[in-house]
């Protein structure tokens, strides 16, 4: 082989190996792009869907039909040959469900939203008493979709329609205050001042907590001695965990002009209202804490 070509060959490979270096790293930043994106999303996609039925307008006949949980559910019959109106006035998504009191396979539905015409198939999967039920379908309305209307033509099926309302689950976090502690202190920074309550070995700093959720709390100890402070953690007077404020001081933070630790973050998880919280250390010195609430509240 020529130098030549042995030179234009090597080229070749070391630009290749590079290509797939380059390759290799664009593909580990798209992946953490794309969980980037996708973990604040996991984090607030929990929601609760309730169903409010739609009022109807002129119908043939209804048919009163027993669902589970011994519940009675009213079902519209449409009139032969004609569109049954439903009024889905703040509505953004409805969810339809049929029956037919013969059996079938499917049935064929046809929904009318400003003059445009879709149709739809309706797959029965449940038979209760000779009553077939389908599985339901969600709609999604153009917005001020004020009504729409239905048709089938099958003369044996009856209609039930719902506007689907979703409320997402935020989480929102609340100050707790304590029910016992030793004293009330700010916490100081240059740009900050926050409120903490302290406990010592004799007097503890206890919490109610007054709605299920997730406690979070932040916990430093007064440098009046230079050694690292054991402190207990008891939820309804049992043990929960055991930890330790380090030995070393905050150049950030002070109390009264009296030193303080660094800060840690304790994370005391899945509480139900009602359970008693208490923070107590083991030497001493007097620790300070300012503890958080993390609720799920409907917006």
């Amino acid at each position: 082989m020529r130098k030549s070509q042995y030179r234009i060959n090597c080229e070749s490979l070391y630009l290749y190996r590079i290509s797939k270096i380059s390759y290799s790293k664009n593909t580990i930043f798209l992946i953490f792009i794309v969980l980037f994106l996708y973990l604040p999303l996991s984090v607030y996609s929990q929601s609760k869907t309730t169903y409010t039925p739609l009022n109807v307008g002129e119908h043939w006949s209804r048919k009163t039909v027993a669902e589970g949980n011994n519940t009675n559910r009213i079902y519209y019959k449409p009139k032969r040959f004609s569109y049954m109106i439903l009024d889905t006035e703040s509505a953004q998504t409805i969810q339809i469900r049929a029956i037919s009191t013969h059996k079938v396979k499917t049935i064929e539905i046809k929904i009318k939203i400003d003059n445009e015409i879709k149709t739809y198939t309706l797959k029965v999967n449940e038979d209760n008493k000779n009553i077939f039920f389908t599985e339901p379908i969600n709609i999604a309305l153009p917005s001020d979709t004020k009504t729409i209307s239905i048709y089938t033509r099958n003369p044996h099926v009856f209609f039930r329609h719902y506007k689907v309302n979703t409320r997402f689950l935020e989480p929102k976090v609340y100050t707790m205050k304590p029910i016992n502690f030793k004293n009330i202190y700010m916490l100081n920074s240059n740009n900050s001042k926050s409120e903490y309550h302290s406990a010592i070995s004799e007097t503890d700093l206890v919490y109610t907590i007054e709605e299920d959720g997730d406690i979070h709390f932040f916990i430093r100890s007064i440098r009046t001695n230079r050694h690292e402070v054991p402190v207990e953690i008891y939820v309804n007077d049992n043990l929960f965990d055991t930890i330790y404020i380090k030995n070393s001081t905050s150049s950030d933070y002070t109390v009264e002009e009296m030193q303080v630790s660094t800060g840690r973050r304790i994370n005391v998880p899945n509480q139900k209202k009602g359970n008693k919280l208490m923070i107590r250390p083991k030497t001493t010195d007097e620790i300070i804490c300012r503890m958080f609430l993390s609720t799920k509240d409907l917006y």
